[in-house]
């Protein structure tokens, strides 16, 4: 059995021109210039079920300009949505699939239509499509609740399958985690890190 080697570059979304997509979970966005900024700079965004009307409250609140507000996709069983949110998105061009499979978490779904999108199916493949993405950021807060946690983590398991080599990161006000898998890695930081009262700090 091959040992995996496998290369990550978690802080990417602060870099232009990289492209990545960005996932809104339904959870409160306790860091909006955070959730602003990889908005902004990823090359695709979705929400997810409530996490559409979660993105609307945040924009319809906020004095942040905003280059795209409305999402590329939408996903979800869409029993915590507001109804109203998602026609005005789709409205608006959104494209939103509802997935009504109930074995499986709609975050894990999400990635599973994300992958049709964004992924070639081939990764040697030369002829790269314009959608295709290295990462995927899905923001969401630690709710406090271990089944949600744990759902979150058993996603990022799955994700592989989906999303084949693309990174999946957990992203939020404290915290950037990712699973690492039995193998070999290579983690690139950046030297600095801005921290809460503007200040650089060494990593």
């Amino acid at each position: 059995m091959s040992v995996l080697d496998k290369v990550w570059h978690p802080y990417m979304f602060r870099n232009v021109g990289e492209k990545y997509c960005t996932v809104l979970l339904n959870q409160p966005i306790l860091d909006p210039a955070l959730a602003f900024s990889l908005w902004e700079k990823s090359s695709y965004r979705v929400t997810v079920d409530g996490g559409t009307s979660v993105w609307a409250k945040l924009i319809n609140n906020s004095n942040f300009s905003i280059g795209k507000e409305v999402p590329d996709l939408i996903t979800g069983d869409f029993d915590s949505a507001d109804k109203e949110n998602i026609e005005y998105f789709k409205s608006m061009g959104a494209e939103v699939v509802e997935t009504m499979d109930q074995d499986r978490t709609d975050f894990t779904k999400c990635l599973d239509e994300i992958g049709k999108r964004c992924c070639t199916a081939n990764p040697s493949d030369l002829q790269r499509s314009d959608n295709d993405i290295s990462a995927v950021y899905a923001y969401v807060e630690n709710s406090g609740r271990l089944d949600q946690i744990m759902a979150n983590l058993q996603t990022l398991f799955l994700s592989e399958e989906y999303l084949g080599s693309v990174s999946v990161y957990l992203i939020n006000s404290e915290s950037l985690s990712w699973l690492l898998k039995p193998g070999r890695h290579t983690i690139h930081l950046p030297q600095k890190l801005v921290i809460d009262n503007g200040n650089e700090a060494d990593i």
